[in-house]
């Protein structure tokens, strides 16, 4: 478990993975067990879990961003835009299409986000801004193979 105490980026390294815990043990350089040992350790919860969460967090994120259902889908890996649509409902209770417009969002967002990170010992690559990005800045930060995807 040395190997794993010193990564940081656990983030990036589970959208590398594309959400897959075999995947996330392969770039770690270690096995699937490895893994699961240390993300109960570190977390109090498996790798499964941890990696559907964060997932979960980013397409909350993308929408609330105002990312359109297909863009948040294809950013997190899904094969289709209704099997995100079926995930997102069966984790959060709503379709993703009744997820509140970015308007109507607290402008302390990104400040409570960070809050509730901390709080669960997840670590966060998206620094908080003093203003809002627009939303194409946040699509590239949070979704990189989505730079050469044409927007409709």
């Amino acid at each position: 478990m040395v190997k794993l105490k010193h990564i940081q980026n656990w983030l990036e390294l589970a959208r590398q993975a594309k959400w897959s815990a075999s995947a996330l043990a392969m770039l770690c350089g270690v096995t699937v067990r490895t893994l699961h040992r240390h993300f109960l350790h570190h977390t109090g919860k498996n790798t499964k879990t941890w990696l559907d969460e964060q997932r979960q967090h980013n397409a909350h994120e993308l929408l609330c961003d105002g990312s359109s259902i297909k863009e948040t889908a294809a950013c997190l890996g899904y094969k289709s835009q209704s099997n995100f649509t079926r995930h997102y409902k069966h984790q959060t209770g709503i379709c993703p299409s009744q997820q509140p417009p970015p308007s109507l969002l607290s402008p302390n967002f990104e400040t409570s986000r960070k809050g509730r990170e901390a709080s669960e010992g997840t670590p966060s690559n998206f620094p908080a801004s003093p203003s809002r990005p627009s939303h194409d800045t946040v699509l590239n930060l949070k979704c990189p193979q989505m730079n050469n995807v044409v927007r409709e």
